[in-house]
């Protein structure tokens, strides 16, 4: 049976209670390090969101983990990833 929440809020506060994991919401240093980042034209990838994902990683010293082919890229820039090949 699958868990359905009514509101985000809730789900968030699920899966702190139970699985202590956090929401990080995204502030201006991230903008300010995607306005920086170097996108990935040759792969054509204009993915905002994942762009933001990336920014988020770079900036908070985090370490993404993706099966993204085009994230790669993205570790000349700052990028600890762990690619998760399928």
């Amino acid at each position: 049976m699958q868990k359905r929440w009514r509101t985000p809020q809730l789900m968030f506060d699920y899966l702190y209670e139970n699985y202590f994991i956090d929401v990080l919401y995204p502030q201006r240093e991230h903008y300010r390090t995607f306005i920086d980042l170097e996108w990935n034209l040759s792969e054509d990838h204009r993915d905002t969101t994942d762009l933001l994902i990336i920014a988020h990683a770079i900036t908070e010293h985090l370490t993404l983990i993706s099966s993204d082919r085009k994230f790669p890229f993205y570790r000349n820039q700052g990028l600890n990833l762990i690619y998760n090949k399928k």
